[in-house]
């Protein structure tokens, strides 16, 4: 795991472009990615999200300090998990795309 690094504004300003920079040049060099590198990015996110629901319930309850678990699952992993599964059937008609 990273550890936290107590960086100035203009640091985090000058990490930010940097990475910025970094992701302009590699879509300028590889252009945009195909519809099944879409799909599998889409998909993997989903994994995570579902994987690791336990994790994100207990930090989003120690940040706000009486969030269920429940609500969190319902929330922000049901609800980010439908965010990331409704643009796969645009990606591509395949049957992948929509059965995920």
């Amino acid at each position: 795991m990273n550890a936290p690094v107590n960086l100035s504004f203009d640091a985090h300003k000058a990490a930010m472009n940097d990475v910025l920079q970094r992701q302009k040049a590699a879509h300028l060099r590889d252009g945009p990615p195909s519809a099944e590198k879409r799909i599998d990015w889409l998909n993997r996110s989903i994994d995570l999200l579902v994987g690791h629901q336990a994790e994100i319930a207990k930090a989003v309850n120690a940040d706000f300090g009486s969030r269920s678990p429940e609500a969190t699952a319902l929330t922000d992993v049901a609800g980010s998990s439908w965010a990331c599964s409704a643009p796969r059937p645009r990606c591509s008609g395949s049957p992948r795309a929509l059965s995920g």
